[in-house]
């Protein structure tokens, strides 16, 4: 009989170390001391996820510098240069927020709300926003459902519970995007810090 309890504080442990490793873009070894079915599973479908989460990286990190550069080129045009950085994103009701100097905030108000490009960059930084947080919902539910597989075995049923149990415990929390005159950043809750 597995113990519950003991098996659930283990994967909660095992969890957090995990999503707080891929915050240093680490790769996590899926591997296991047992030959259980699930964990060989598990570490099995690790390449094929690590794959498609690079891919989805590089085409995260080619949108935000695109952003960055038609952000920038927006104030240049202007003659309002960016001072310092700004940080964008989606609040809980959908609305972009931005923090910053208050010259720096005035100044890209001022440049999305003269923008006329199809589609708008305050579109364009939303639709970022979305898809950095799928992503990164993505990650967090193929990291649970490792662990979960990692400590409880062949156990399907303690497996969902253990899942579920780790998904429940992920606050919402939206992806920032930072630009300033000569870099630009996304960074996600848990999975992944997108640099250039």
């Amino acid at each position: 009989m597995v113990n519950n309890s003991m098996s659930l504080s283990r994967a909660l442990s095992a969890y957090g170390s995990s999503t707080s490793s891929s915050q240093t873009q680490k790769s996590e070894s899926t591997a296991t001391s047992d030959a259980s079915l699930k964990a060989a599973t598990a570490k099995a479908a690790a390449p094929v996820q690590n794959s498609k989460s690079a891919l989805a990286r590089q085409q995260l990190n080619k949108v935000q510098l695109g952003l960055a550069k038609d952000i920038n080129a927006a104030l240049s045009k202007a003659g309002k240069p960016l001072t310092g950085a700004v940080e964008f994103n989606v609040d809980a009701h959908g609305a972009l927020t931005m923090t910053g100097s208050d010259k720096d905030k005035a100044n890209v108000a001022a440049v999305l709300k003269a923008d006329k490009s199809t589609p708008s960059l305050t579109a364009r930084l939303t639709a970022m926003d979305k898809q950095a947080e799928a992503f990164d919902r993505q990650n967090m539910q193929a990291s649970a459902l490792a662990t979960a597989a990692k400590y409880t075995g062949n156990h399907a049923q303690n497996m969902m519970s253990t899942y579920q149990a780790l998904m429940s415990h992920q606050s919402a929390a939206s992806a920032v995007f930072s630009v300033s005159a000569t870099s630009s950043q996304l960074t996600f809750k848990g999975a992944v810090d997108t640099k250039a």
